[in-house]
């Protein structure tokens, strides 16, 4: 299951700034929220949500991104399908189901170029993607413009139905740093693929960092503390954040 709702939100706010952009894409406007700290300058991070698209959860997270000192930029990938008719898992695979996976993969580009000339901006810019936006995170790391960095939680390795690419198929071509998170009980990404595309970033050399957590599904990311998944999503924030600063540190 990915992420229908935010169980447990952040609290608080204080210090953050909130806004709404539009970022041209062809003859489209992507939605964009973005949340950045009030002060300062910051590198900036953008977040690719699941099939459930740009939902309370992904709000809460750019404000805690935004907490951490990032600028945090959530487009709206559905904008061409519009809004869910329900908050069901079988609406949201419908929806899924007609998004274009190279008209996506336009949409990022141009969201990571308005990222690098943000007022206030760093011009750094990473990416956290889960799902189906893990799978896009893995994509664009091998792609112009190039992400200084990539998160990918629970991504595809096989990819997705209906699409076109395979992060499998372009392990060789990785050139932004990534890291990458699984559960071993994600049967739907399957640890088959996940063993093969592991295997295949070592035969490359490519800068993929990867993680399986044992005993954890997908979309196990929580910042509950009564979830049984807390203590693997809990490591997995933390690893997240510092790989982003490492790999998101240069003259500001």
């Amino acid at each position: 299951m990915c992420h229908s709702g935010c169980p447990m939100p952040v609290s608080g706010g204080a210090g953050i700034a909130e806004y709404q952009r539009l970022v041209r894409s062809g003859a489209t406007d992507i939605p964009v929220f973005a949340a950045q700290p009030e002060s300062g300058a910051g590198h900036a991070v953008i977040i690719l949500h699941d099939i459930f698209g740009a939902n309370d959860f992904y709000h809460d997270l750019a404000r805690r991104l935004a907490a951490e000192g990032f600028l945090a930029l959530l487009p709206d990938l559905f904008v061409r399908q519009g809004p869910l008719p329900e908050p069901s898992r079988e609406a949201a695979m419908a929806r899924g189901g007609q998004l274009d996976q190279t008209q996506s993969m336009a949409d990022i580009a141009e969201v990571i170029r308005f990222a690098q000339r943000l007022e206030r901006s760093t011009g750094r810019v990473g990416l956290v993607g889960f799902c189906m936006g893990g799978t896009l995170a893995l994509l664009t790391a091998a792609r112009n413009p190039l992400p200084d960095a990539a998160v990918a939680y629970y991504g595809f390795p096989a990819g997705r139905q209906g699409w076109a690419n395979r992060p499998m198929d372009e392990v060789s071509e990785v050139r932004a740093p990534v890291l990458a998170f699984w559960g071993d009980q994600d049967h739907g990404v399957g640890m088959d693929n996940v063993n093969e595309y592991t295997r295949l970033a070592s035969e490359h050399d490519a800068p993929i960092e990867s993680s399986i957590y044992p005993d954890l599904p997908h979309g196990f990311l929580t910042f509950d503390p009564e979830s049984p998944n807390y203590q693997g999503a809990k490591d997995s924030w933390t690893r997240t954040l510092a790989f982003l600063r490492d790999n998101l540190a240069g003259d500001v």
